[in-house]
């Protein structure tokens, strides 16, 4: 070795890491799994103007996620109010009287032992208690030329017995509707999802 030649470095070990494990998280589902698809989407409401639907409801061992859509049969005119009011922008949000506006489109999931959770409620952030039941966490969305979608993620997993979708939308004539699928589809997907590593 020369006088000015440096020694070769160490060589650097690598740490050992500890790996992720499932977390019960309320605000998403798990990125370590893939999940396992129920075959189902549902029109969970329609009329002449509009529609809400629900499609890619994947299981996931601690919840299950799908997105909600809104679409409208007509091109959105700007001077229609109407035009403003598609999917779950400003959900939660009520009038200073605490009512929620007709504009509002109201959503939510009825399990069968009467727990439930709302659309209303994604913007008031939920309460440290483990048993509040049903949680709806609003995750991505978008949309536009009348139509607005939205990804929900919903904890825990349902019990057996059925799961009622609900949906209002007043302002656009849609009265309170209820769509179901047996809990047992979501337990059963949910135990066939892998986790990635």
């Amino acid at each position: 070795m020369g006088f000015f030649e440096l020694p070769p470095p160490e060589p650097k070990r690598r740490r050992r890491r500890r790996r992720r494990k499932l977390e019960n998280d309320a605000w998403s589902p798990p990125s370590i799994y893939l999940p396992r698809y129920l075959q189902r989407d549902l029109v969970l409401a329609s009329n002449d103007e509009v529609a809400i639907v629900i499609q890619g409801i994947a299981c996931y061992p601690n919840g299950f996620t799908f997105e909600l859509r809104t679409v409208t049969r007509f091109e959105p005119d700007e001077d229609d109010e109407s035009g403003r009011y598609f999917g779950l922008l400003g959900a939660g949000r009520a009038r200073g009287n605490g009512e929620v506006p007709p504009e509002q489109l109201r959503f939510g999931l009825l399990f069968s032992d009467g727990s439930k959770g709302t659309t209303l409620d994604l913007w008031n952030g939920w309460p440290n208690d483990e048993d509040q039941g049903v949680r709806l966490h609003q995750g991505s969305g978008g949309g536009g030329n009348g139509e607005q979608y939205s990804n929900l993620w919903v904890t825990p997993l349902p019990p057996e017995g059925p799961v009622e979708f609900v949906c209002e939308w007043p302002f656009f004539g849609i009265e309170e509707t209820r769509r179901r699928i047996e809990g047992s589809q979501f337990i059963k997907a949910a135990a066939k999802s892998k986790p990635i590593f």
